[in-house]
């Protein structure tokens, strides 16, 4: 069984429908004024795994910038 995908929609002076995956690994939909419900989930489910590796991507990145690091100082290796 499919999970329930989250997002946010942004309406706005546009023509097209948008993916947008934010730095905190959330999807946000930008659409056109007057776009209706069923239009943006059609196109969610067409894109669901675009926006699955999208995701899994960002969050990748978010977990590897939060791991720490090792660093050399005058020759001698630290972990931050």
């Amino acid at each position: 069984m499919a999970e329930q995908l989250q997002y946010t929609v942004k309406y706005a002076n546009r023509t097209t429908i948008g993916i947008h995956i934010t730095e905190e690994a959330k999807v946000e939909i930008r659409a056109p004024y007057g776009t209706d419900e069923a239009t943006i989930r059609r196109v969610l489910n067409e894109k669901r795994e675009w926006i699955r590796k999208a995701v899994e991507k960002v969050a990748d990145r978010n977990h590897e910038k939060a791991l720490p690091s090792d660093r050399y100082f005058d020759g001698a290796l630290f972990t931050l």
